[in-house]
This record gives structure tokens, C-alpha cells and sequence, in this order.
């Protein structure tokens, strides 16, 4: 098991950051993403997997959905990187996530559309304009002020778009409302994700109070 750091290992902009340069040549495979996420709770994927599908049929959507145990929204996206993430990194993740004392809070979405990356494909995402989202970027504003203190700030996510993706498609649709759906995040989750695997492997799980 990994030796257990502690914030004075991590100073803005030094350890932390520059073992992601350090990746060892031989560890470059596969390209891996990290992020910070909600995930809904069990009883909410089928909605969601119902709601994706009814979409893709309404559309004339061909991409296909996410696994349902993959549905999640990302609080901060630490980038992609070749092979395993340094051991650094994870450590001081896991540091700043465990300082947080936040409440349970409210997660919803009332939107369908697809963004713009100018990508092959788009991601069909859900996201709110009617409902409170206060709560939401408040946790997300605490998580991103403790990756500062040990040392993670590059990879803070600084103008958030709470969404969820559902799907990707060479479509894309405008926004268009939808019943609100969502769920009470009682825990938040470090994620690592094998790109174009459809692979989530699950870093940490931290319990929100209430």
C-alpha cells in the first residue's frame, strides 16, 4: 500500500505537479483520464439509460449509450496522460478530497443538448438552467480549494458546466427541456478511466455528511 502524504508534501506547484513529467517512458500505454466525480445513485442509471435511449430515438441518434454504471458528473478533470498516473498525483487527490466536511446535497438536470467541441463526435449531455445548482458549485469550489493546498491547482476546474454525458454521436441537438431527474450525492469518487475502454476504475470513495 502507498505510503499515506500529508499536505506539507505537496507544495502549489511543486511535487505534485512535477511528478506528472515524470511519467517512466516504459509505464506509457494506454492514454488514462482522472477526475474528480458524482455518480448517481443505483436507481437512477435506469432512468437515465431511459431517458438516453428515449433521446437517441426522438433523435435518430446512432452513438450508443455509456454503461450505466459509468454515468457520473465530473467535478474536476485532472487531463489525460500515457499509462498510470504517477502515485503522487493519487496520494495528493486522495489528501484533498479526505479534508472536505461538506453536507449531502440536491443534484439535478432539466436540459438535453450536445456541446460543441468540434470534435467527430459530441457528447448528448444533461445539464440545469432551472434548477439550483448553489450547493453543487459550492462542493465543487471546496474540492478545488483543497487540490490547491496539496498541490493539484493546475487541475482545478475554474468556469464549471455541472453536466452529465450520456452518450456521444456525430449528431448534435440543440437544448431542449426535459423532466427534471436526478439524485442526493451522499459521496463523491476518484476515478481513473481507460480511454476508449469504457473502463472506470474506482481511486477512493468519500462520504458526504448528512
Amino acid at each position: 500500500m502507498a505510503e499515506q502524504l500529508s499536505f506539507a508534501d505537496f507544495e502549489p506547484g511543486g511535487k505534485a505537479r512535477a511528478a506528472a513529467r515524470r511519467t517512466p517512458a516504459a509505464t506509457r500505454k494506454a492514454m488514462k483520464g482522472l477526475f474528480f466525480a458524482l455518480r448517481p445513485v443505483p436507481e437512477m442509471r435506469a432512468a437515465l439509460s431511459g431517458l438516453g435511449q428515449g433521446l437517441r430515438e426522438q433523435h435518430g441518434l446512432e452513438g450508443a449509450l455509456l454503461k450505466p454504471e459509468n454515468f457520473h458528473m465530473t467535478l474536476h478533470p485532472f487531463r489525460q496522460t500515457e499509462g498510470d498516473w504517477p502515485v503522487e498525483i493519487i496520494e495528493a487527490a486522495r489528501v484533498a478530497a479526505a479534508s472536505l466536511t461538506q453536507s449531502s446535497f440536491e443534484v439535478a438536470f432539466d436540459r438535453a443538448m450536445s456541446f460543441n467541441r468540434k470534435k467527430a463526435t459530441e457528447p448528448l449531455v444533461l445539464v440545469a438552467v432551472d434548477q439550483d445548482q448553489e450547493a453543487l458549485l459550492a462542493f465543487q469550489h471546496a474540492l478545488g480549494t483543497a487540490m490547491e493546498r496539496t498541490g493539484l491547482g493546475q487541475y482545478v476546474e475554474r468556469h464549471p458546466t455541472p453536466h452529465l454525458t450520456l452518450l456521444y454521436d456525430r449528431r448534435r441537438i440543440d437544448m431542449q427541456a426535459i423532466e427534471p431527474i436526478g439524485w442526493t450525492a451522499h459521496e463523491f469518487v476518484l476515478i481513473e478511466s481507460l480511454t476508449g475502454k469504457s473502463t472506470h476504475v474506482e481511486l477512493g470513495c468519500w462520504p458526504l455528511r448528512g
